[in-house]
């Protein structure tokens, strides 16, 4: 046996529409010829019934493997935290404004004898997005999209780096169906990872997360031939 999955959902559905589902996972996985019981609680909710705003969101609390384990070590079984937020704002009929935030936590499993203050995280991470969208014309439309990600990591734990990144792109686009269109825009990339002529690499990892790393002017043309 490689792997088996057992799921539980128990949804309710009302107008609007709104969604509240709570559930239950129990899993079995071999990963490296290790055996893994993982298992989750979750809960989801959404709803769409104010015209101008709506709501994804959920959250889930259980086990998970740390596949990516520090030198030395096995992968082995940890607590994990998920958790997603969406709202979609539409203050006028062109405009429509998403706040996207997503966090992941993978810790080590604390037992009761245990102060859970005192145990360990394995890592941290943090995904923030704003994305504004703005339609002149039915075929002409900017957007604006920023996103913030952050990998906060224990090296004794686990194989990533503490890596943090801001990322924003303004593409324009024509689009005359989904087939043909034209997109001009410019992304401009920064993250914690600075010059160090010290380090064996070249490069150090910082605090800050506004060092400039890319930057991109781009423009794209697609064509549907119709025969």
């Amino acid at each position: 046996m490689q792997e088996w999955s057992l799921e539980t959902p128990f949804s309710f559905q009302f107008k609007g529409p709104t969604s509240f589902t709570i559930g239950r996972i129990e899993e079995f996985e071999r990963y490296q010829n290790i055996a893994f019981r993982e298992n989750a609680s979750y809960v989801c909710f959404s709803t769409q019934r104010l015209r101008w705003m709506g709501i994804d969101s959920s959250f889930v609390h259980g086990t998970n493997i740390n596949f990516f384990p520090a030198a030395g070590l096995l992968p082995f079984l940890s607590g994990s935290d998920d958790a997603r937020l969406g709202v979609t704002f539409r203050p006028t009929s062109r405009t429509r404004v998403e706040e996207t935030y997503i966090y992941n936590r993978l810790g080590t499993l604390a037992s009761r004898q245990v102060d859970v203050r005192s145990v360990p995280s394995i890592f941290n991470n943090h995904l923030w997005r704003t994305k504004v969208n703005y339609q002149f014309t039915r075929a002409l439309s900017i957007r604006l999209i920023v996103d913030y990600n952050a990998t906060l990591a224990n090296p004794l734990l686990v194989n990533l780096d503490r890596s943090k990144r801001i990322t924003g792109d303004v593409p324009l686009t024509y689009l005359l169906n989904p087939g043909t269109a034209l997109y001009i825009g410019y992304t401009d990339r920064r993250e914690n990872l600075a010059f160090d002529s010290s380090s064996l690499t070249g490069l150090q990892r910082t605090m800050s997360p506004f060092f400039p790393k890319d930057r991109q002017l781009f423009v794209k043309i697609s064509y549907l031939f119709r025969f």
